[in-house]
């Protein structure tokens, strides 16, 4: 879920009903929706609308307790307006493509990310979120870009760094992914996708046993991952691979049986991985277990 933006700011001076101002619907709103009443707030925003219904916040507001709601369209409603009301309104447009992305209007959403950008140049939000989206849309050399410009701002953006990792993974840079990942996981200890993407680096460069050091990792964090247990298995087949081509011809009998040791580790994680509904296990399973 990608984040709101509530603004806190603006008091109104207009009275309504039993003497409340606008700007006291306002603090009311402010208060509910800090305290998770998002109905509650929609209701107190409503009130404060109906007494300035000039103010661009007071709609950008709403729409972010909407969305709290999962209400997507009624809150684009309402950025829809706010942005009518004043069309230099960054945060609104950011919410707005959040919504739109929430629904699967990318392009949509990627235009409005562009014109937060526009309005306010490196807008942190804008660019992580434009970043994944464009990772998504296979642009993974324009998430690269996005991402980038986030770390020159917040070098200590753990998952900024996780998802540049996952682009030049998906680019095959393995050492430029690992290098990522490993400063993730130095910002953030226990990410789980970090050990699980920098192990699947280590294994497309055939170093088996540091991709089985990052998985054992992930399950010690989380024993009922099934990815954890899928790609150990790999990376344990890996290394009976790797070993069956380092061996010497008519190798020892005490070398097969330490493949076999190895081969039955991997399958017994795969059938673990299996059955914790990890789907491509079962299909693992049939090519080296059975």
């Amino acid at each position: 879920m990608k984040h709101c933006i509530i603004l806190l700011f603006n008091l109104f001076s207009l009275t309504y009903g039993y003497g409340q101002t606008a700007g006291d619907h306002y603090d009311s709103a402010v208060s509910l929706f800090k305290a998770g009443d998002f109905n509650g707030a929609i209701r107190e925003y409503n009130w404060a609308i109906g007494l300035d219904s000039a103010s661009a916040a007071l709609y950008c507001n709403r729409g972010a307790a909407k969305a709290k709601l999962a209400q997507f369209q009624e809150a684009i409603l309402d950025y829809n307006r706010a942005i009518r009301l004043d069309p230099s309104f960054h945060l609104a447009y950011f919410n707005r493509a959040n919504a739109l992305q929430e629904i699967g209007e990318v392009q949509m959403a990627l235009a409005d990310y562009d014109r937060v950008l526009a309005l306010h140049a490196g807008h942190q939000g804008a660019l992580l979120n434009r970043g994944m989206m464009k990772f998504g849309m296979a642009d993974y050399t324009g998430a690269i870009q996005d991402l980038s410009a986030v770390l020159a701002k917040d070098p200590m953006n753990a998952r900024a760094f996780n998802n540049r990792g996952t682009a030049h993974l998906m680019l095959k840079a393995y050492n430029e992914a690992i290098r990522d990942f490993t400063r993730a996981l130095y910002i953030t200890p226990e990410y789980l996708n970090a050990y699980v993407n920098r192990g699947l680096c280590y294994l497309e460069l055939h170093r088996s046993e540091e991709a089985l050091a990052d998985f054992n990792r992930v399950i010690g964090l989380d024993p009922r991952n099934g990815e954890g247990y899928y790609y150990r298995g790999l990376a344990l087949i890996g290394e009976v691979s790797d070993q069956a081509e380092r061996a010497p011809e008519g190798k020892s009998y005490r070398a097969v049986k330490k493949n076999q040791y190895l081969l039955d580790a991997a399958c017994s994680d795969l059938r673990k991985a299996a059955s914790l509904d990890h789907v491509a296990s079962k299909e693992a399973i049939r090519t080296y277990c059975e």
